[in-house]
């Protein structure tokens, strides 16, 4: 049986090549609000919008990590869930619309990589009056019709730990002039649980799964990007269409690899010239085929994953059944797949 060597995970190892190649870069200093995680980001969004544009509740999709619904609870707005289709199409229903005021904000979000309706949701801004908050952590250098993900939203955030081989990081961009970002961030030393996790991708006779801390950016006890990672980014050490055009190889490997294995993929995510994929998603019809997967991946050193975790709040019979079971085998640049390693 066939093995990568290196652990081949969906998001990026920590590049202490970059970190290095960054010390000896002259390149000028970014304006840019950095955070820890896209969940700090979006806590300091949202508070910017509190603050500003009084907005009271916020609606997100039913199809969402847990980390958004933590975030919006320590705030204490009303959270409206609204429903996603099985292709990740936003449903515009009655109840939906009926929330949506001056005083009220969407959460969408760029799944995987691929850009959402914009078309849909620009026009419920402009019906409404609403605020839309772009979520595009799976996502820094795709583009819809020459725009730039991560531009689309008033407010927009990303997690550059997931598409980049840092240790931290995330970037908050008001794209609307009337909002004016609160800004709180400064620049720290790794902590124990970043360090840890740089080693991840490294043979090791104990595991450090545990080591790991998790963090609460969300509470704002450290919603702080660490300075390895902020110099590195400031310093542009990608090649953002290198890494679109490597993680585009990999979905592809991963497409033919996997047509005849008994998934469904999402007919509605077209990889073109413009996308670079997070990883690439299909849909297992049970648990069991989740866990067979799961399994395979880590016989392969290939790390495979089933998301979302689902917030608490979100009643399951309201998903369709063929989210329930969503798996994300990685693309990231790191590693060129081909067909002799999975077989």
């Amino acid at each position: 049986m066939s093995k990568i060597n290196q652990k081949y995970t969906i998001q990026p190892i920590f590049s202490y090549k970059n970190l290095l190649k960054s010390f000896l870069s002259i390149k000028a200093e970014k304006n840019t609000n950095f955070y820890q995680s896209g969940s700090a980001a979006l806590y300091s969004g949202l508070k910017s919008l509190i603050l500003q544009k009084n907005i009271t509740e916020i609606c997100i999709p039913k199809f969402i990590c847990n980390e958004v619904a933590e975030v919006v609870k320590n705030l204490k707005l009303k959270t409206i869930y609204y429903d996603i289709d099985s292709n990740l199409n936003i449903i515009i229903t009655d109840d939906f619309k009926k929330n949506l005021s001056d005083k009220s904000a969407i959460l969408v979000v760029n799944y995987f990589g691929f850009p959402a309706n914009w078309e849909l949701v620009n026009q419920l801004r402009k019906n409404y009056n609403c605020f839309v908050i772009e979520d595009n952590c799976h996502s820094l250098y795709s583009k819809r019709n020459n725009e730039l993900l991560g531009n689309l939203g008033d407010i927009s955030f990303n997690s550059l730990r997931k598409v980049l081989p840092l240790l931290s990081g995330s970037v908050l961009k008001s794209n609307n002039p009337e909002i004016n970002l609160i800004k709180k961030y400064k620049i720290t030393v790794p902590n124990f649980s970043e360090i840890t996790y740089s080693l991840r991708g490294f043979k090791s006779k104990f595991s450090l799964k545990n080591l790991i801390i998790k963090n609460s950016p969300y509470k704002e006890e450290r919603p702080y990007i660490d300075y390895f990672s902020y110099k590195i980014i400031k310093n542009d050490m990608f090649d953002d269409d290198e890494v679109r055009l490597l993680r585009s190889s990999n979905y592809k490997i991963w497409y033919n690899f996997l047509a005849d294995k008994g998934l469904t993929f999402f007919p509605t995510l077209d990889l073109d010239e413009n996308i670079s994929p997070y990883a690439f998603p299909c849909k297992a019809s049970n648990s069991g085929e989740v866990n067979k997967w799961i399994d395979w991946g880590r016989k392969k050193n290939i790390n495979i994953i089933k998301w979302p975790n689902f917030p608490d709040e979100v009643v399951m019979k309201d998903v369709p059944r063929s989210l329930h079971n969503v798996l994300l085998f990685p693309v990231n640049e790191q590693h060129l797949l081909n067909k002799s390693q999975l077989k």
